[in-house]
């Protein structure tokens, strides 16, 4: 499903009015049950049901605009959890959800932010896996420095019999960039020269 910018920028309106209103209202215990009552009303799931659910469901099982309405609301749920570590693990959810959309270029544009701040929030959770599909959202997002810092990331955290599989994946972004202007990679920071450069490097962490 290739998502318009201008229904994405409804959405995240929507959450944030939302957040909004149940912030200035309602006590913790009534914000929560909101916020799950929306979950049901959106996602056809209560906030525990979806929680619940294996990554691997949520991904073969629910369309795509469900699970950009998921992440949304997990994200709002961890803000309100004062738990920390179920805070951090919602914090977790919220961004596989997300950099899972990362063929999803208009919500790759507008929430690139959002996952730039739960890549921090996650730095000691994320596996090879996350910072691969974060790359893949970073550098649809036109963010190719931040993509390039994802790819490194991706293959130091791999496995040492995966890190041939990440390396490959890392190289083919990498050169993808090249088909862009002179002028679209120094925007996205990432010059034609540090990209050979990047490509160089994993080539030679390839052979190593």
């Amino acid at each position: 499903m290739a998502f318009q910018r201008d229904y994405v920028l409804r959405i995240i309106e929507m959450m944030g009015e939302f957040f909004r209103k149940i912030g200035e209202r309602m006590d913790r215990r009534e914000q929560l049950q909101a916020l799950d009552e929306m979950c049901r009303d959106q996602c056809g799931l209560s906030l525990k049901a979806a929680f619940a659910l294996k990554e691997e469901t949520v991904q073969d099982l629910l369309p795509e605009q469900t699970r950009f309405m998921l992440s949304e609301i997990t994200y709002l749920q961890s803000m309100l959890l004062s738990d920390e570590d179920a805070r951090q693990a919602h914090f977790l959810r919220a961004l596989r959800l997300l950099s899972a959309l990362w063929e999803e270029e208009n919500i790759c544009e507008a929430r690139y932010g959002r996952l730039l701040e739960l890549m921090e929030f996650c730095d000691e959770e994320l596996q090879a896996q996350d910072y691969l599909n974060c790359a893949r959202f970073l550098m649809a997002a036109e963010k190719l420095d931040d993509g390039e810092d994802a790819i490194f990331h991706a293959v130091e955290m791999a496995q040492e019999d995966e890190k041939r599989e990440y390396i490959i994946s890392g190289k083919a972004l990498l050169i993808g960039l090249l088909s862009l202007s002179d002028r679209a990679l120094i925007l996205g920071g990432l010059p034609r020269d540090e990209v050979f450069e990047a490509i160089n490097d994993l080539e030679k962490w390839e052979k190593a």
